[in-house]
């Protein structure tokens, strides 16, 4: 009994490995796949998708501020968002390496939400709005929350090709 119960287990971890494995791969795969825009440089696909997006952007001894905005587009590296710009928010892209980001999505599959460290990584100001278009780099989050964002990622992609 006990020797079955073992060979159990260990098949039970075999399949999870290969499960792993089986998703490592298919994201490995729909990286590669080209995007519309020929002079695509991202690493990672991007879903254009609009999620409720909050980033808090934090300077030691200048204080901290919160913008609320949407996502324009998500990938398992990072996102566009879509938020009101002001002086702190244009001075932070002015001196970002000074600036501490923190992104936090309200992902509609999970009752947690995404959350990661990041890093500001470009802006375009809308002309003649206060509109901003900003795109950040994941840089730190939990296991258990990056894989919620592959697989919604991956579900948005894939729903997008049945279509």
């Amino acid at each position: 009994m006990m020797l079955e119960m073992a060979r159990m287990k260990e098949r039970i971890e075999s399949i999870e490995l290969e499960r792993h494995n089986l998703e490592t791969i298919f994201l490995q795969l729909i990286e590669r796949v080209d995007m519309p825009e020929p002079k695509e440089r991202r690493r990672f696909v991007r879903i254009p998708h609009a999620l409720p997006a909050q980033m808090r952007l934090s300077r030691s001894g200048a204080g901290s501020k919160t913008y609320h905005g949407t996502t324009r587009n998500i990938s398992t590296g990072g996102a566009c968002l879509e938020l009101k710009t002001d002086m702190f928010l244009e001075e932070a892209f002015e001196k970002k390496e000074e600036y501490e980001a923190e992104v936090t999505l309200a992902m509609p599959e999970d009752t947690k939400p995404f959350y990661s460290r990041s890093r500001l990584v470009w802006h375009a100001r809308k002309r003649g709005t206060a509109e901003t278009s900003i795109g950040v780099e994941f840089l730190e989050t939990d296991e258990e929350t990056m894989a919620s964002l592959t697989r919604y990622v991956k579900n948005q992609y894939l729903h997008k090709f049945k279509q």
